[in-house]
């Protein structure tokens, strides 16, 4: 059987390759030919101008295709080409594979005898409709746009060469010294660091952070192009790519690719990052020489964006950022990701579908390293698409869920029914795939299903929580009146009895002056009738004169009440994030309104809601040691869990619904019995039972109040099967009640 197909595939080889050998071919007038060094052996790189794509190809290879004049055929071309090289001549078999390879990217045309194309091998039209077909197809996902604005001008091209300085050595140095400085000036304030780490993970900020991210990532853009043009390149073009509907610019600098020398290929690929690191760089000194808050963020902003998301995203050599590029340059391979992709799918289809594709010369050789590169790369792509469609989905709710669904549609559906379609041929090939791909999945396919049936969940039982100062002694209005006066700043320690506030009711103080007078005027009386001898008219105003003292005390314990003392010795601390003290001033406060709190810093707890399914784990863990993650924040905390409440509750602290940023479904708010304003008070979807965890001494500096994250508390005790489908069967539940 075996030697059976070995001479199929051998005949049909022979078969194409004889094809192959009278045809003549004529290579495309527009490619640009580069010679240049790859491993100490020399090589041609090919350009692409319209496809603004590159190849490489062996001194043999091109010997041969500099003979493709679309009068002469291929058996007489590799018969000139060995009559000139001898034993470094390419071989027929080589030849033929070369000339597919040309004709299926399109660098090549197969033409007859007057020079007129024909269409002899149909690959090539197919070839280039596929590939218009992916760009469209690329174009259309609505998390991922691409706008070509066109061609830079010249005067933008002028203004770039001006700036071919920033590349000259004594300018690298420069730089490389910046950045030494920098990174020396930032480490000696760490504390600092995290304060303004934990300032800037809010949603009033997401704002200035967006704006700082596309300004520096349209300076990195220049960057690019005014390295491109210092060594003789040219920008294709520029245009914005909105990711989730950022707009992020970019510049077409592939012409680099026909540099000869490597460090100037690599230079304009890194010469974005350069410039925004130099300018974070500017950014983290100023940073640590300023006082000013509001100007400290933007710094901090600055730095944070010109360094993280360069790193990881631009540096990132799995996605073709300026990080893939200079790895394409370090590796010698101008299409890594096509490369790589071509060995992956030569894999896949071999295993799962028992074809055997050919793979160009250029791959062989370092089939290993791109096989692997290419896996790499597509599990970076799956998180990628899942992050973003997760995203789309949470930020902009319904709208968002539908975006995501069709991006996953786009990226994954569309490669999917086209495999399918493959696979659903009604032909030999057809059917020898269907029967390679089910003898391939079946033993998987069972694997699975029984391990989701027998594998208990490998992740942990979490819950929700929200980080609060313990037993927090809450200071609130004795009396209404507006604050005049502000005694104490945020953060300051009080001790018990002092005062923290003044306030001032104009109502009250007249109502005081004016029952004053009124008893002055009732004794006068009552000390007139008794000089009078009139007993009875002296008692009666005695009388009055008692009960308007009564409201005069009563009144002027009111007034008492306006000066606002701390209830214990601890730190202030405001009731939220917008409580500024500073803007207090002037406020109204109802009887009974919170202002601020006394607290102890050392003490802090987290508040928990717990799902039903999960009660029974955390009851059992009250008194032992549990993990708490926070969300915005990489230092985790061990907590004591002390207290689970036995009864479930809908109403939770709002930082863990999904309308105060957490992640608990609540329903609409329901309308009051007469039809006035709807309540509130949001009511959770699924009751949750209340928990308390103590927040060990280790992590209360670290975790500020009103942080949120998620208690760790065990593993669960069910198989994955049984928490896919409670996690399935909550989510449409949240999903029918939010809709």
């Amino acid at each position: 059987m075996t030697d059976a197909r070995t001479t199929q595939r051998s005949d049909e080889w022979n078969a194409e390759t004889f094809e192959l050998a009278n045809l003549r071919l004529k290579l495309r007038n527009d490619l640009r030919w580069t010679l240049t060094q790859s491993g100490g052996e020399a090589i041609y790189v090919v350009e692409d101008p319209v496809a603004s794509r590159f190849y490489q190809l062996g001194v043999s290879q091109y010997a041969l295709v500099s003979v493709l004049d679309g009068s002469t055929p291929l058996q007489v071309a590799v018969s000139r080409v060995a009559t000139r090289m001898n034993a470094s001549a390419i071989t027929m078999i080589e030849a033929a594979e070369t000339c597919r390879w040309m004709l299926d990217n399109g660098l090549a045309s197969a033409v007859d005898a007057n020079g007129n194309s024909v269409d002899r091998v149909d690959r090539i039209r197919t070839a280039r409709f596929k590939s218009a077909q992916a760009a469209t197809l690329g174009n259309s996902n609505p998390l991922f746009l691409k706008w070509r604005w066109g061609t830079p001008s010249e005067s933008f091209e002028r203004a770039c060469k001006h700036g071919r300085f920033l590349l000259h050595p004594l300018s690298i140095g420069l730089w490389v010294a910046l950045l030494t400085f920098a990174g020396a000036l930032i480490t000696q304030s760490p504390a600092a660091i995290g304060d303004s780490l934990r300032g800037i993970m809010s949603t009033d900020t997401a704002v200035w952070l967006l704006i700082v991210f596309v300004g520096l990532k349209l300076v990195h853009e220049i960057g690019h192009a005014i390295a491109c043009y210092a060594f003789g390149g040219r920008v294709r073009e520029f245009g914005v790519v909105f990711i989730l509907f950022v707009p992020v610019p970019y510049v077409d600098v592939t012409s680099c690719w026909g540099f000869v020398s490597k460090r100037r290929r690599m230079l304009v690929s890194a010469a974005g990052m350069m410039v925004e690191m130099a300018i974070a760089a500017v950014a983290a000194i100023a940073w640590t020489h300023c006082v000013d808050p509001v100007v400290r963020f933007h710094l901090f902003n600055i730095m944070l964006t010109g360094t993280l998301t360069t790193l990881l995203f631009n540096a990132n050599f799995l996605m073709r950022f300026d990080g893939y590029y200079l790895l394409s340059d370090v590796l010698d391979l101008p299409n890594l990701a096509a490369s790589a992709s071509q060995a992956v799918r030569y894999v896949t289809s071999r295993f799962f579908l028992g074809k055997r594709l050919r793979l160009a010369p250029e791959i062989r050789g370092r089939f290993v390293v791109l096989f692997g590169y290419g896996v790499a790369a597509a599990i970076w792509r799956v998180v990628v698409c899942l992050g973003l469609a997760i995203a789309a989905s949470n930020l902009l709710h319904g709208f968002g869920l539908i975006l995501a669904i069709a991006s996953l549609v786009l990226w994954w559906g569309v490669p999917a029914y086209r495999v399918a379609k493959v696979i659903g041929e009604a032909s030999v090939a057809g059917a020898r795939c269907r029967r390679h791909l089910l003898t391939r999945l079946m033993p998987l396919a069972v694997a699975v299903v029984v391990g989701a049936f027998f594998v208990p969940w490998p992740m942990g039982v979490t819950a929700p929580g929200v980080v609060m100062f313990a037993n927090p002694n809450m200071v609130r209005a004795a009396a209404d009146g507006f604050i005049v006066e502000m005694l104490v700043a945020e953060g300051e320690s009080v001790e018990a009895g002092q005062r923290l506030a003044v306030l001032e009711n104009v109502k009250l103080a007249s109502r005081s002056k004016e029952l004053f007078a009124k008893l002055e005027i009732s004794r006068l009386r009552a000390r007139r009738a008794r000089l009078a001898g009139d007993i009875a008219l002296a008692q009666a105003e005695s009388a009055t004169g008692d009960a308007i003292e009564d409201q005069l005390d009563e009144a002027n314990e009111q007034i008492s009440k306006l000066v606002l003392t701390a209830p214990a010795s601890g730190t202030v601390v405001a009731m939220n994030s917008q409580s500024r003290f500073e803007q207090q001033r002037g406020r109204f406060l109802s009887e009974g309104t919170p202002l601020m709190q006394i607290v102890d810093v050392n003490k802090k707890e987290i508040v928990l809601a717990i799902a039903q399914t999960d009660f029974e784990t955390f009851a059992g863990r009250v008194g032992e040691t549990v993990r708490f993650v926070p969300t915005a924040n990489l230092t985790q905390a061990s907590a004591t869990l002390r207290v689970v409440q036995p009864h479930a509750d809908v109403v939770t602290d709002p930082r863990l619904t999904a309308t105060g940023g957490g992640d608990l479904a609540v329903r609409p708010p329901a309308k009051s019995e007469n039809n006035a304003e709807p309540s509130n008070e949001a009511e959770l979807v699924q009751p949750h039972f209340a928990g308390r965890a103590e927040l060990r001494l280790s992590g209360v500096d670290s975790l500020p109040a009103g942080s949120t994250g998620r208690i760790q508390a065990d593993r669960y005790n069910h198989s994955i099967a049984e928490h896919v489908w409670v996690w399935v069967d909550g989510y449409l539940r949240r999903l029918s009640a939010t809709t």
